[in-house]
């Protein structure tokens, strides 16, 4: 959040200064406005975005695999719940679950695990220029509910390896 401000400030003054010189070509004012909505859009239009997505966004979780039903199509993954990671935020009023491990073009290189950072930010496109995004259910409110189910396969399936 700290760039995104930084940045649309330095992109508002850039293209003030462009707009009020005389000798500056008018391309350089366009190019300016282009910083400037990707400023805006760094700064609030990303919670937007990641509210809409949010609202047409479907989990569901059977025995055998997790599947996201979203904007950008169906996602699904075949479990092992054991590759998962959990993490409930800390006033326990939501839940994020992230499956498998990394996937994605450049998963493995030096540094590009640290894109998936941006995951459900509302800048999920650094992630998919990175190590892919992850599957993973995010925001979920019913934090007992997925923690229960979870925990009842992760133990049916140990219980079938036996």
């Amino acid at each position: 959040m700290p760039f995104s401000v930084v940045w649309l400030a330095v992109s508002i003054l850039w293209t003030v200064a462009v707009a009020s010189s005389s000798t500056a070509p008018r391309l350089m004012w366009l190019f300016g406005l282009l910083f400037v909505a990707f400023g805006v859009y760094g700064v609030i239009g990303r919670f937007f975005v990641k509210a809409a997505r949010k609202r047409r966004t479907r989990y569901l979780l059977t025995d055998r695999r997790a599947i996201i039903v979203g904007p950008s199509g169906v996602q699904q993954i075949d479990l092992p719940l054991s590759e998962r990671t959990a993490y409930i935020h800390p006033n326990r009023t939501h839940i994020d679950v992230v499956f498998g491990a990394e996937v994605g073009p450049t998963a493995g290189l030096p540094g590009m695990a640290s894109l998936r950072t941006y995951a459900n930010t509302g800048l999920d496109f650094f992630a998919a220029i990175g190590p892919g995004s992850p599957i993973a259910f995010y925001d979920v409110a019913d934090v007992e509910g997925l923690e229960d189910a979870l925990d009842s396969f992760a133990e049916g399936a140990a219980a079938d390896r036996e």
